[in-house]
Parts: structure tokens; sequence; C-alpha cells
């Protein structure tokens, strides 16, 4: 019942339900991801030490106290990024009207969803590549984690957005948008 946008309701107010409904879950299902290998790395750079207890009880740890920082710092923005997103979405296909099908509402949702990555690697990709030339290929995992792999889920989810808002059961996107 939750996920059912079709009835009456505007074209914006769908999409900005699906889109941050859809962020928010790509980004709880990159942390579930992502803590877990985080966590095996600690493990496995620990235990070269002989200090495998320690290293496990660390990895533990740090999967279980890393979801409230992944909540503030993933999936609320998700969720806030993806309303945002998805009301530049709504409003490009409420102008467009009934002339628009999933086609354009997912090239809709993938320019919106370009604009904002572009916009976020413009802001922060220089502060997270470390520079120094004898750095090496690791210099690149803080610009993966934070922005590569967060920037394809929001040119996913915003993609998808747009497809799915102009595919609604029902015949929803017949009785006007």
């Amino acid at each position: 019942m939750f996920l059912n946008l079709a009835g009456s309701r505007p074209v914006w107010l769908r999409s900005v339900a699906t889109a941050s409904f859809c962020l928010a879950a790509l980004a709880t299902a990159y942390t579930a991801v992502v803590i877990p290998l985080v966590g095996i790395g600690l493990v496995a750079a620990n235990v070269a030490n002989g200090k495998g207890l320690d290293a496990a009880l660390g990895g533990v740890a740090f999967a279980v106290l890393a979801w409230p920082f992944a909540v503030v710092l993933g999936i609320i923005p998700g969720a806030v990024i993806g309303a945002a997103g998805g009301l530049a979405i709504g409003a490009i296909l409420a102008v467009a009207g009934k002339r628009a099908g999933p086609g354009t509402g997912a090239a809709i949702g993938l320019a919106v969803a370009v604009a904002i990555v572009t916009a976020a690697h413009l802001v922060a990709a220089e502060g997270l590549l470390d520079s120094r030339e004898t750095s090496g290929p690791g210099r690149l995992v803080p610009y993966l984690f934070w922005l590569v792999g967060p920037g394809l889920l929001v040119i996913g989810g915003l993609t998808w957005t747009g497809y799915s808002v102009r595919r609604v059961p029902g015949g929803a996107q017949r009785a006007g948008g």
C-alpha cells in the first residue's frame, strides 16, 4: 500500500516520494555492503600482527558502531538528495505533461542525476584525492568510497525514478500527470 503512489497524486509528489525512498534504500544497501567489507579489511590487516582475537573483536565493534554514522552520513542524506532530485524530475515531467513517457522520464532522471553527481564531484573530488606522487592506488579509496559509489547509486536511482513515475499502474499517466 505504501509503495502504490499511482492514484491521483500529482507527478511531482510521486517523483519526490519515489526518489527519496529509492535513494534511501540504495544508501542502506551500500552501507550494508561496505561496513562488513571494511570490518573484514580491518581484521585482515591486524591478523598479520598476531592478534587475531583483538582483530575480530575490533571488526565486530566497527560493524556495530558504524551504523549510526551510516544513517547520519549516508542514509538520511540519500533520502534528502533523492527528494531534491525527485522534485526536479517531477517538475520537469509536470511541465512535459502527457507527452513524456517512461523513456523520456528516464532521460530526465538521468540528466538530473548527472547534474547532481557532477556538482558533487566539482565540490569534493579535489579534497578526496591525495595529490602526493608516492601515495599509489590507495589514494583513490576515499574518492571511490565517498563519491564514485554513491554517485553511481544516485544515477541509477534517479534514472529509475524518472522511468517508474511515468510507468505507473492503473493508467495514472493517462489521467494527466
